[in-house]
């Protein structure tokens, strides 16, 4: 299909509906057969040595290409049913890309997010009018997706596409956090970034290895982590002294940044994933010299499932001393914690580790429900999904008859969320008020755990 004219003031670009199937196959187009061949040759030279990642525009993007991004913005708010006949087309095609650059050997597709910016159209445009046709196009795609950030910060987006079908991972910006991205988007999809790829010309090899060592340091523990250059461009004058010094570092797993973190001694923390946001922030602070190792907190809901993984962990650290930052989560924890060289912080729950026993007594007794920032983020997960309270009725009958309020733990790594702890309490029919609670105590109770060790 030809690009259509971008629009002259005050008139609106008008596109046929394309007819199905998609009539022009990216093979017989030379410049997108050029882009399929170019992967094939690469998928060829390669042979599966490593992932091959291909580029496609999104289907929202793509009009902007097309009538101009004034245009296609005029379309997409004012003319609904023009904007529904555009997308129709660009997603068709962004379906047949996505399938030609498949049997071309791409084993992922990137696809950078211009429009899904917040900065250029609000959220609610985003979620409303954006998100909806990414998940119908997505969801027709067989290989991985992952979301770039598109030089945009990529923070404030992911919380509006997270939830995309087939997307794999993000790539984040170099201004961007890991533990926020962390926070939200979950354990499981892949995080790359974000090693600032375009000044790399201008720094010297020990500062490129000293900027890719805090980012290994950083995310030791993050087992779907990826350095990657936050921006697809590295200058071609870039010496070759800087990008050996990245590899050399990569190769060491960052060790000259770990080196300081770990001065401390050979101690290791295995903890709960509930803490992971307070633990970056104490890190962060200089007032946790520990490397950590956090396990998904949803695996509280499954012991046995619990109790393998912490196996795992403590078998992979063999000769060094580690601190489970767990309490009672599973049946076998005395016993993992009765072995050499491995101790546990006192505390029966995460909650009573963070406020400490007397203060968690008293407030037990006067029927407090706890939440932590991870679980209020995630408690449809957890109350929905896994103890299956699917009804508000069921909800309420269960904590009511236990608890008559619910106290918000409010650490200060992330602002209180107002609207999901009204949700929750409107739901479990329970009053909800927010206790700040500084995360310092994480740190002195795995000081206390050493101290018995050593002792």
């Amino acid at each position: 299909m030809p690009p259509a004219p971008p629009p002259s003031a005050g008139t609106r670009s008008v596109l046929p509906a394309p007819p199905r199937p998609w009539p022009h196959p990216p093979s017989t187009a030379p410049p997108l057969a050029y882009l399929c061949e170019s992967v094939r040759r690469l998928a060829d030279r390669l042979r599966g040595e490593v992932p091959l990642a291909a580029v496609l525009t999104a289907p929202v993007d793509l009009p902007a290409m097309l009538m101009g991004l004034e245009g296609w913005l005029e379309t997409l708010l004012f003319d609904p049913e023009l904007a529904e006949r555009v997308l129709a087309a660009t997603t068709e095609h962004f379906v047949a890309m996505a399938e030609a650059l498949a049997r071309a050997g791409a084993g992922c597709i990137v696809i950078p997010l211009m429009l899904c910016n917040p900065r250029l159209v609000t959220p609610a445009v985003i979620s409303r009018l954006i998100v909806p046709p990414l998940e119908r196009a997505f969801a027709r795609v067989g290989l991985p997706l992952i979301i770039h950030h598109g030089g945009n910060p990529a923070v404030p987006l992911l919380p509006l596409v997270s939830g995309l079908p087939n997307v794999a991972g993000f790539v984040i910006g170099p201004g961007d956090s890991f533990a926020e991205a962390r926070r939200i988007v979950g354990e499981t999809p892949l995080l790359l970034g974000n090693l600032n790829g375009p000044v790399l010309n201008r720094l010297p090899p020990d500062r490129a290895r000293e900027m890719a060592g805090k980012i290994l340091a950083e995310r030791r523990d993050d087992r779907h982590f990826v350095l990657a250059s936050s921006a697809a461009d590295v200058p071609l004058d870039t010496p070759l002294e800087t990008l050996r010094a990245i590899r050399d570092e990569v190769a060491g797993q960052g060790t000259s940044a770990v080196r300081g973190a770990a001065a401390g001694g050979d101690a290791v923390v295995v903890s709960c994933g509930i803490f992971r946001g307070e633990l970056a922030a104490l890190e962060q602070g200089g007032k946790f010299p520990w490397p950590v190792r956090c396990l998904d907190s949803m695996l509280h809901m499954h012991p046995d499932l619990l109790a393998h993984k912490l196996d795992e962990e403590v078998e992979a650290l063999p000769g060094r001393r580690i601190v489970l930052l767990f309490g009672d989560c599973q049946a076998r924890m005395d016993q993992l914690a009765a072995r050499s060289g491995v101790r546990r912080v006192a505390g029966h729950n995460c909650c009573e580790i963070i406020l400490g026993s007397e203060e968690y007594r008293r407030l037990r007794r006067a029927g407090a429900f706890f939440l932590l920032p991870e679980w209020s983020a995630r408690w449809k997960e957890a109350f929905r999904d896994e103890l299956g309270f699917v009804t508000a009725e069921s909800a309420r009958l269960f904590m009511q008859e236990m608890h008559r309020r619910i106290v918000y733990l409010d650490t200060g790594v992330v602002p209180v969320p107002t609207e999901t702890l009204e949700e929750i309490g409107s739901y479990f029919g329970l009053p909800v008020e927010v206790m700040a609670v500084p995360p310092d105590r994480l740190a002195d109770a795995v000081a206390g755990a050493l101290e018995v060790d050593d002792g």
